[in-house]
């Protein structure tokens, strides 16, 4: 099995994030919400840092963005891999290449925020050197529970 990562494109990779983000939510019972989940139906027009997109054999098996708050503090964004594609160290490379990237635009800091259910995404974060540091209502549809992490770059 031959994972590559490449950058989101809409006429190669079309609707595969908001497959994989609709797939990898339905364990928990939620559901896609078309006025929240703008971002991920066009990612090249929501995250022009970048949007990676994991592929096996032309198909998108996971997704992640970073977009910039301020000078030198990113967010880490839609970190997402199929159900049946985990444990395969996918989620670990596409991290990496956010942490890469914010390194390489010269920042001092990487935030994000996930859900409390996802708790192999807990892991992986902390594995990676995150700290958890708050906890907070998200601004969707459910008010979802969700961890802040941090990571000092």
């Amino acid at each position: 099995m031959d994972i590559a990562l490449v950058p989101y494109e809409y006429a190669r990779h079309g609707d595969g994030p908001k497959e994989v983000v609709i797939e990898a939510w339905a364990p928990y019972g939620y559901e896609y919400a078309p006025e929240y989940d703008t971002d991920i139906v066009r990612p090249d027009q929501h995250y022009p840092l970048g949007f990676m997109v994991a592929e096996c054999d032309g198909q998108v098996v996971g997704c992640i963005g970073i977009s910039e708050l301020e000078p030198g503090l990113f967010r880490l964004n839609r970190l997402y891999v199929r159900p049946p594609m985990h444990r395969k160290g996918i989620g670990g490379r596409l991290v990496d290449w956010v942490i890469a990237e914010a390194r390489r635009r010269n920042g001092r800091r990487i935030i994000l925020f996930s859900d409390i259910a996802f708790l192999d995404a807990h892991r992986l974060y902390e594995r990676k050197g995150f700290r958890r540091t708050r906890f907070r209502y998200a601004p969707d549809a459910w008010q979802s529970r969700e961890w802040g992490y941090e990571l000092d770059l």
